[in-house]
């Protein structure tokens, strides 16, 4: 029997522009460390352009294993299926838009390993409609300050995970919380004492487009994922918390509330539309009638002040902090 590859990388595929998709397949081809196998779910048996993409990147790159849902079974099985199929020792997450550094699996694993954790993540730049945007610039972090920094903004992001499969078998892989189960995951595995950390480094190019996400997706985001810091907060086993508990904070929203959400959805977008192409007089007015127009926007404007403040201030408190325990 072959013995099985280091690092599984898994993605899951939908209705990504076919260019993008294979700059990000071949940006984890191309990886500086080879000893991987590439799980890619196809989960829109309809696109068959997506899907002969993947097909011909496999024929050449016995690496890559595709994986074709019979129907459309969003992200969060996708990626359980993945998991579930994946042998690996080490687990990676790639979005099927996003661009891998050559050197990202490289330098995460060696990070893992040197400093004893279970899992780590690394900061992004940003490729938006006026080209690459240099991403906000974090320390070095680990489990302590990242335990507190969770409980009011996600740093952990998604798509530059590199796990322990112990992980994902202890928390029984992710949950089906709508738009937030990187979230959900990343609380409970804080909960269960598992040691986290997150790498200065800019690993990943992220891909920004303005309006990507639905406004109705937005609403469900940004009401689940504030509902599980304010029980994160208070102490609440996140674990415990059914999903349909947490689910329905989002579900049935008013109409009223539906258009406040979709305005501020349109003016943060435009926001980081306008600041990642320098056109600032757009952008401040922008910031302008988003703040004069939405309660929604204001809030979001208030948590990233609140970042900018607090997250120094956490990290200055964990300097130092003992790397093993």
């Amino acid at each position: 029997m072959t013995e099985p590859s280091r690092i599984a990388v898994i993605m899951s595929t939908f209705a990504e522009q076919p260019e993008w998709l294979r700059a990000s397949i071949e940006s984890i081809l191309m990886q500086t460390l080879r000893d991987l196998r590439f799980y890619i779910v196809l989960d829109n048996p309809d696109n068959h352009e997506v899907n002969a993409i993947v097909q011909a990147y496999a024929d050449q790159d016995e690496r890559i294993v595709v994986l074709a849902n019979e129907s459309n079974q969003g992200l969060t099985r996708s990626l359980n299926r993945a998991i579930e199929t994946s042998e690996e020792p080490y687990i990676a997450r790639m979005d099927a838009d996003d661009i891998a550094q050559p050197n990202r699996l490289r330098k995460e694993l060696h990070f893992l390993q040197d400093n004893q954790l279970d899992l780590v993540a690394s900061g992004a730049d940003v490729i938006s409609d006026g080209g690459l945007v240099a991403g906000r610039k974090l320390p070095t972090m680990f489990t302590g300050a990242l335990s507190e920094i969770e409980g009011f903004t996600n740093v952990m992001f998604h798509p530059t995970w590199l796990a322990r499969r112990e992980v994902y078998e202890v928390l029984g892989g992710y949950r089906e919380i709508s738009s937030c189960e990187d979230y959900d995951f990343i609380l409970r595995a804080f909960q269960h004492g598992f040691k986290l950390g997150r790498m200065a480094d800019m690993l990943l190019a992220y891909r920004f487009a303005e309006n990507g996400i639905s406004s109705s997706s937005w609403i469900i985001q940004e009401k689940n994922a504030r509902f599980l810091k304010d029980c994160y907060r208070k102490g609440r086993n996140i674990g415990d918390i059914p999903v349909t508990e947490i689910n329905d904070v989002s579900a049935g929203s008013s109409e009223e509330d539906s258009l406040g959400y979709s305005f501020a959805k349109r003016s943060y977008d435009g926001l980081f539309a306008a600041v990642g192409s320098r056109k600032i007089p757009t952008a401040l007015v922008i910031f302008a009638r988003g703040m004069l127009g939405s309660r929604v926007f204001r809030q979001k404007m208030a948590d990233a002040l609140r970042e900018r403040v607090m997250i120094p201030k956490i990290c200055k408190r964990y300097e130092g902090e003992a790397l093993h325990e």
